[in-house]
């Protein structure tokens, strides 16, 4: 039997740097962000593609997703 579960994307919002510019919003191939009191805000991380496109369009760099660089790039773990 295979378990099926919903992925947790862990999307931060640094709030010292966010704007509230909207690239965010502008970009996101899922509407994942709205801003709300002039602040982004991930109204729907569960749809979240981990793609990246909102970390690179981030004029503030305010965004961070977890397993993901500050270049919006994926992490990869290496093993020796």
């Amino acid at each position: 039997m295979e378990t099926i579960g919903i992925k947790q994307t862990q999307i931060t919002i640094l709030d010292n740097a966010c704007v509230g510019c909207g690239e965010c919003v502008k970009y996101c191939p899922m509407s994942v962000f709205a801003v709300v009191n002039r602040k982004a805000l991930p109204v729907e991380q569960d749809i979240c593609l981990e793609c990246g496109t909102c970390i690179r369009n981030c004029p503030e760099k305010a965004i961070r997703i977890a397993g993901l660089d500050e270049q919006g790039i994926t992490i990869k773990e290496t093993t020796h």
